[in-house]
C-alpha cells in the first residue's frame, strides 16, 4: 500500500464521517461536503491503486528481462 492509497482512504473515511454528522443534525451542506470528500478520497485511492499496479508490472518486466527464457506477457509488451 502506498501513501496515495492511504491518503485517499483517510479522505473517504473523513467524508463518510462528515456525511453522517450532517445527516444526524439535518445539515444538508455538511452532507454534501462529506459526499464530495468521499468522492475525492475514492479518486485518490484509485490513483494510488493504479500506481501500485504499474509498479508491480514494472517489477514483473524487470524479472522477465533477468530470465530471458520467460516470455513477456502480451499486455506488458503493448505498454512498451
Amino acid at each position: 500500500m502506498n501513501q496515495v492509497q492511504i491518503s485517499g482512504t483517510a479522505k473517504y473515511i473523513a467524508g463518510k464521517a462528515q456525511e453522517t454528522v450532517g445527516r444526524f443534525f439535518g445539515n444538508k451542506e455538511l452532507q454534501i461536503r462529506g459526499l464530495r470528500t468521499q468522492c475525492s478520497g475514492q479518486a485518490e485511492k484509485a490513483l494510488g491503486d493504479a500506481r501500485e499496479i504499474i509498479k508491480l508490472m514494472i517489477h514483473r518486466v524487470e524479472q522477465d528481462h533477468q530470465h530471458p527464457k520467460k516470455q513477456i506477457p502480451e499486455a506488458v509488451q503493448q505498454i512498451h
